[in-house]
């Protein structure tokens, strides 16, 4: 593994801290939306917390980089740059695939991710480092006796950050199955079935707590089943979340049309649908090929992990009320797939570099070009929207009395069909609501304005 960069990829890496950057400041809510808004307030009451429903690992670090910033905007945003160079340090200074890192963040994980204020990119992270201590399991013949413990501290790591990381355990699980029916009685002797034990003990001590003190696990008695209730709701659900967990495979969108109820749109999703399932083929044969010949067992450890994650959350998505699989929900399962293929590929094809960069910059730019489809001056609403509260100081409800829901006009291409799509981050109420909430988080959206509320304490939508 060599550490210098060809000039093409020190482009490529400019260009994708550049798309971050403009993913967020050009987008009308700033790389914001409603789960930032919990995390924000559950920073602000830690260590009282009221529910179990998001894990606090994201709030923590929200807080203490308040500490410095005092700004929940900029603390969100430090924290994704954060990670991004601990990513990239790390990987350049253990000259650990560092090419092939810049490379898998110039997928759809990367921009897709970090241009917004998720707790996925640090989840990502934790689950870069968890890789290369794998790799070293896989690739060396003597680990520390250490690494299961490391290893232990990174899965919490993650189920403190999301609830999903148990998925990635129960990954691991799987892959010891797989490496048991390989070895032999040998692996329960080894580090990593050590690793799996130490991890269950943790988890079963943090779920017991769960379960003590907020009555449920991962707050499952707050979140509910998804809300349908027709044949044809739950065949679209079907459908939508389907489509989502075969795009885990595509290295360049995940795109998902909720509001499909035009029937202009069924080609649309035909043909998304299409697309995904050919990634899926492809990169699932191209990961068989590989580790068929490669000696090491890594990269077939991580497909195996990224298979499970993906199943249990399509399966999570019928059970619970969460929102369509998307991009933000999957990153991890594509992760886990994405990496091992760019770093095997160029194993076998080293010649084959300058094909991954040019796939690297297309994109950087149609994943900037989804996020802006309709660019915005975030920092200009963000000043607006300040100024407005230091006028109205006693504010504690905002109330939607008149909205704007502005409509986009498409045009299919050769079919010569138009429809129309309402885009949310375009409604004046959702605009607003995240440009007062992030500023001033106690502030509660209502739908209805009771007596006792005082006219002071309401801003109205058409006020802004």
């Amino acid at each position: 593994m060599n550490k210098n960069l060809s000039p093409a990829l020190e482009i490529l890496l400019m260009a994708l801290i550049c798309c971050i950057v403009a993913g967020f400041l050009f987008r009308s809510d700033g790389g914001i939306n409603l789960d930032t808004l919990v995390y924000v307030r559950n920073s602000i009451s830690f260590p009282s917390v009221e529910s179990n429903i998001f894990p606090p690992g994201y709030s923590i670090l929200i807080k203490s980089f308040n500490v410095i910033l005092k700004d929940n905007f900029w603390s969100t945003k430090a924290i994704n740059f954060f990670f991004l160079a601990l990513i990239l340090g790390f990987s350049w200074v253990k000259n650990f695939y560092f090419k092939e890192t810049i490379l898998v963040l110039c997928t759809k994980i990367g921009v897709g991710l970090w241009s917004f204020s998720y707790s996925e990119p640090m989840f990502i992270s934790i689950l870069f480092f968890q890789y290369y201590m794998l790799a070293q399991y896989f690739e060396k013949d003597k680990v520390s006796d250490l690494w299961p413990i490391l290893m232990t501290i990174l899965v919490f790591g993650l189920l403190l950050t999301r609830h999903s990381g148990i998925f990635i355990y129960a990954g691991y699980w799987f892959a010891f199955v797989f490496l048991f029916r390989k070895k032999g009685t040998v692996v329960l002797k080894e580090s990593f079935f050590k690793f799996l034990l130490y991890s269950a003990f943790l988890i079963l001590a943090y779920l017991g707590y769960n379960y003590l003190t907020f009555n449920s696990f991962f707050g499952e008695n707050l979140r509910g089943a998804p809300d349908i209730t027709t044949d044809a709701e739950r065949l679209k659900h079907a459908f939508l979340n389907l489509k989502g967990a075969i795009s885990t495979w595509n290295p360049f969108y995940t795109l998902v049309l909720q509001h499909n109820e035009n029937p202009a749109y069924f080609p649309i999703e035909m043909g998304i649908f299409s697309l995904d399932v050919v990634f899926a083929i492809g990169l699932i044969r191209g990961i068989l090929k590989m580790t068929k010949s490669e000696e090491s067992d890594f990269p077939i450890v991580m497909a195996i992990t990224g298979l499970v994650f993906v199943f249990l959350m399509l399966f999570s998505s019928f059970q619970a009320g969460i929102e369509i699989l998307n991009n933000r929900l999957l990153s991890p399962g594509s992760f886990c797939f994405l990496f091992p293929f760019i770093i095997y590929f160029l194993k076998k094809y080293p010649q084959k570099g300058q094909v991954f960069i040019g796939l690297g910059f297309i994109s950087l730019g149609f994943n900037l070009f989804i996020l802006l489809k309709t660019p915005a001056n975030y920092l200009a609403i963000r000043e607006k929207t300040k100024n407005f509260l230091e006028l109205h100081s006693e504010s504690k409800y905002f109330y939607v009395d008149k909205d704007e829901i502005p409509e986009t006009k498409y045009t299919i291409p050769f079919l010569g069909k138009e429809f129309r799509y309402t885009h949310e981050v375009l409604k004046k109420s959702y605009i607003n609501l995240h440009a007062l909430s992030i500023l001033k988080p106690e502030i509660q959206e209502i739908q209805e304005i009771k007596p006792e509320m005082k006219k002071s304490e309401i801003i109205l939508n058409s006020e802004l």
